[in-house]
């Protein structure tokens, strides 16, 4: 489980590295909505996704670098 990074951590007039910025700046995301199934190399880890695969919509979810699926309709 990856460890969250606090503001507090990171000292005042000091540039924290890019790695932690990045960390600090990413925010939850639009749930992704598209056609056909994801392919294992798109998306990031615990990203979710819509798809509309043969006339049925599906929910993906990314874990473990690979790509789960739950049936909407």
């Amino acid at each position: 489980m990856p460890s969250r990074i606090s503001k507090s951590k990171i000292k005042r007039g000091k540039k924290a590295p890019k790695e932690i910025r990045s960390k600090l700046k990413r925010r939850a995301s639009k749930t992704r909505v598209a056609d056909g199934p994801p392919i294992d190399r798109e998306g990031m880890e615990g990203e979710f996704t819509l798809r509309l695969v043969e006339g049925k919509i599906k929910l993906y979810a990314k874990f473990r670098r690979k790509w789960y699926s739950v049936e909407l309709s």
